[in-house]
């Protein structure tokens, strides 16, 4: 055997090394994940629907109301049922003066049209209707009527005088936002006292008057007084604003055409509400 023969053939032969080609895998890993994360990405809001659905099926509404329920001249009482389908019963007016509003206001949520929820009450004309829109809650026109006697709970000269009648709560469609305020002057509530009435004086009923709220300046409201029809005229303006309050200035006189009787009859009602002044009563409300 000739070893030198061998020896140099595999001297010379080259060294050769072979790199084995990536597998197929390697590759097509990145774009299945890219495939598989939109439906992962869908797969997760969908459950975060779920659990926001189950937690407003489930959570009791007395949880909601004891979130609403701070200092204000509303005040959320009593709840039932869940965030879903419920109802609750309220108060109104200032913390000394405090009010129970009759009546139950329900409600329930939907989705048909839209996210909304839909709420009836005894003294509403109609269903009301809040429907979830890009820029906040948008709440259907509505009327509202409820006893004149929730007035005591505002003020505590209207606790003195005791007042009778009806009140007429109207709105136009409204958005509840998080953006910027209504344009100036647009109406916000329109509040009359229908069948006016009080138990110092016998004039029955004294007539209607009307309140009305009107947008301002940033979070102001601006207040209008006036009078419909009555032998005592109230007129008046004001602000409210959630840093400053109420601040309401106005003037009571009688009627031109109010007789004698008339005028002796409310006499008292007039010293209760204001300060008398040389022919009229000065109004101030804070």
């Amino acid at each position: 055997m000739n070893t030198a023969a061998t020896v140099t053939a595999a001297t010379a032969a080259p060294a050769t090394t072979t790199v084995a080609p990536p597998p197929s895998g390697a590759k097509a890993a990145p774009r299945a994940w890219l495939r598989k994360r939109p439906v992962r990405i869908a797969l997760g809001a969908l459950l975060c629907l779920v659990l926001a659905a189950l937690a407003i099926a489930l959570t009791p509404a007395r949880w909601a109301v004891s979130a609403l329920s701070i200092p204000g001249p509303m005040l959320a009482v009593d709840a039932h049922g869940t965030l879903w389908s419920g109802g609750a019963t309220f108060s109104f007016g200032r913390p000394e003066l405090r009010k129970p509003v009759p009546g139950e206001l329900r409600w329930r949520l939907g989705l048909d049209g839209g996210p909304h929820l839909a709420a009836t009450h005894p003294g509403l004309k109609g269903e009301l209707r809040l429907d979830l829109t890009w820029g906040g809650l948008r709440a259907s026109p509505q009327t509202l009527r409820l006893p004149a006697g929730l007035l005591a709970a505002a003020y505590s000269r209207f606790a003195i005088v005791a007042p009778e009648g009806e009140l007429e709560l109207r709105w136009p469609s409204t958005l509840i936002g998080w953006g910027s305020a209504p344009p100036v002057g647009s109406e916000r509530l329109d509040v009359r006292w229908n069948g006016a009435a009080s138990w110092m004086t016998p004039v029955r009923p004294m007539g209607a008057y009307r309140l009305l709220l009107t947008q301002g300046d940033g979070a102001r409201i601006d207040l209008a007084l006036s009078t419909l029809m009555s032998p005592l005229m109230l007129e008046g303006a004001g602000t409210y604003s959630p840093a400053e309050g109420l601040h309401l200035d106005g003037k009571a006189r009688f009627d031109t055409a109010t007789t004698r009787e008339g005028r002796i009859a409310l006499r008292e009602l007039l010293a209760a509400l204001g300060t008398r002044r040389a022919d009229y009563y000065q109004l101030s409300f804070q």
